[in-house]
């Protein structure tokens, strides 16, 4: 698996409703998320602060049948106007230190 981590701004009026959309996030689209190759998706929130870490093995290919998706596009133009970002700028690896591998 490899992981992506992902940072934007939510609008401070906006948070309760972005709180309660993922409160309510559709079965139907967690299954969606899983059969394009999604195997994470956790979204952590600090102030107006959101970062979003996905892990699949091919992140391109999950995006690209993502995109095509019409409940995951609905989603996300439901969520795009809560942002006061454009969108998720993915964030570099600094480090990394797996401690399973130590013996």
């Amino acid at each position: 698996m490899h992981r992506k981590v992902y940072r934007t701004k939510l609008k401070p009026e906006r948070r309760d409703e972005y709180i309660q959309a993922h409160r309510n996030f559709s079965s139907d689209l967690m299954r969606r998320y899983k059969d394009a190759g999604m195997s994470i998706c956790s979204v952590y929130m600090l102030g107006d602060d959101l970062v979003l870490i996905t892990e699949a093995e091919d992140h391109d290919k999950t995006s690209a049948i993502l995109a095509e998706d019409p409940l995951d596009r609905d989603w996300q133009s439901r969520m795009r106007p809560m942002k006061a970002d454009d969108d998720w700028q993915e964030m570099q690896e600094m480090f990394y230190l797996d401690l399973t591998k130590l013996g």
